[in-house]
C-alpha cells in the first residue's frame, strides 16, 4: 500500500494522549461509552476532554448496542460519529439506529467470527463498517487479530463500501497487516497503550513511523477525500 491509511486512536481518556495522537497525525479519536469497561468515560467528561483537543469532525463515541437516545446525546455533545458494536445473533436492530441519527453519523461494528459473514443488507445503514477480531466472550476491543486474507476478500467483495480494521494491531505488526489486508482505515487502542486508557507516547510514535507517508491533513469524511476501502 503506497498511501497512508486513515487512523483512529480509540479508548482515549487523557488530554496529553489526545494531543500526542493529533500531533502525530491521527485522523479520528475514539471515546468509550460502554459502562463497566476499563476505558469508559461518562459523556460530559468525554465531551469536555475531546472539545479541548480535537476537531469536531474527528470525534467518535463508541457504544455497545446503543439506544437512539444515547446516540443522539453523543452527537449533541459534540461527537461527529457514533460507532455501534452489536451482536447480529441477538435482537438488536441497527436499522432503527440508522433511521434515528442518519447514516452519515453512524459507523457499525458487527460481532463476526468471520469477516466474510458480513451481510450486504447492512451496507445502506452506515457510513463505515468496523471489522474487529473475534472473541466469544467479548463484544469489541478484543485485541484479537482479524484474518487479513478474509478482510481483503471482504473489501474486494464490496469495493464501494468503507471498512475499518481493528484487533491486535501494534507498531510491530502494522506494516505486515497493511500489506496483507490492504486496509484503508486502522483502529487501534490497546496496541499503543502502557495500561488501559493510557496511551504510550513511544508506541504512538512508533506506530506512525511504521506507516506509509502521510496523506494531506484531515479534511473531513466526504467520499472524494482520503483512501476509500
Amino acid at each position: 500500500m503506497s498511501r497512508r491509511p486513515l487512523v483512529k486512536i480509540c479508548g482515549l481518556t487523557r488530554r496529553e494522549d489526545l494531543r500526542k495522537a493529533r500531533e502525530l497525525g491521527a485522523d479520528f479519536f475514539g471515546s468509550i461509552g460502554v459502562p463497566d469497561t476499563p476505558r469508559y468515560q461518562p459523556l460530559p467528561v468525554a465531551a469536555r476532554l475531546f472539545a479541548e483537543a480535537t476537531d469536531p469532525r474527528q470525534r467518535v463515541r463508541v457504544f455497545f448496542e446503543p439506544t437512539p437516545a444515547e446516540a443522539r446525546a453523543a452527537l449533541e455533545a459534540g461527537f461527529a460519529k457514533v460507532q455501534a458494536h452489536w451482536d447480529p445473533a441477538g435482537s438488536y436492530d441497527p436499522q432503527a439506529l440508522s433511521a434515528a441519527i442518519g447514516t452519515a453519523h453512524l459507523w457499525l461494528a458487527p460481532r463476526l467470527p468471520d469477516p466474510l459473514a458480513f451481510r450486504p443488507e447492512w451496507l445502506p445503514l452506515g457510513e463505515r463498517f468496523l471489522i474487529d477480531g473475534y472473541r466469544p466472550d467479548r463484544i469489541g476491543g478484543t485485541g484479537v487479530p482479524v484474518d487479513t486474507e478474509a478482510f481483503r476478500a471482504l473489501q474486494e467483495r464490496y469495493p464501494d463500501a468503507r471498512f475499518a480494521l481493528a484487533g491486535g494491531l501494534t507498531p510491530d505488526n502494522v506494516e505486515r497487516v497493511l500489506r496483507e489486508s490492504q486496509a484503508a482505515f486502522l483502529d487501534l487502542s490497546s496496541g499503543v497503550e502502557s495500561s488501559p486508557g493510557h496511551k504510550d507516547p513511544t508506541r504512538l510514535a512508533a506506530l506512525f513511523a511504521a506507516l506509509p507517508p502521510a496523506r494531506p491533513a484531515f479534511r473531513g469524511e466526504s467520499p472524494g477525500e482520503g483512501p476509500r476501502s
